[in-house]
């Protein structure tokens, strides 16, 4: 059994330390935040370019069915930056006449969707900007609706 006493640790060793956990602190942000912006990329990659896939349709038309179980009027079907609107959300965010214009991707594609199998069955389809970071038009969502009146289209 060893009774030597531990070393003492300097006032400098310790700022060592401490600067060194920061810094793996630091890195480890950096790679969250990394892996954040390829998952947003590749997001918006998919949401511009691809269809809605038929998981994505099923997803959308089970989500409908669990809400009016739970006895609610609406479900938001899809969720997207406002920086992907040519005009950043402005229209949508002010409820200008032809803010489905500035519909980008997949949402223009569910809005068609919605036009031509939704609309003639009541269904309502409507867009809000629902969060604002820093102020600015964050997330569109895309709100499906079956209530009686609703301002949607």
């Amino acid at each position: 059994m060893n009774d030597t006493p531990p070393k003492p640790v300097s006032a400098a060793e310790l700022r060592q330390r401490i600067a060194e956990m920061e810094a793996e602190r630091m890195a480890e942000l950096m790679r969250k935040r990394a892996r954040a912006d390829t998952a947003m990329d590749d997001f918006v990659k998919h949401f511009m370019h691809d269809e809605i896939s038929e998981d994505e349709a099923n997803e959308i038309r089970a989500s409908v069915r669990h809400a009016a179980e739970r006895g609610e009027m609406e479900v938001m079907a899809m969720r997207f930056p406002s920086r992907l609107c040519p005009d950043h959300g402005r229209a949508i965010n002010n409820a200008e006449d032809g803010w489905v214009e500035t519909l980008p991707g997949k949402a223009r594609q569910l809005y068609e969707v919605w036009k031509e199998r939704g609309q003639p069955l009541g269904y309502r389809l409507r867009a809000t900007i629902v969060n604002f970071p820093d102020d600015l038009p964050g997330d569109v969502g895309l709100f499906i609706s079956w209530a009686p009146t609703d301002r949607g289209v």
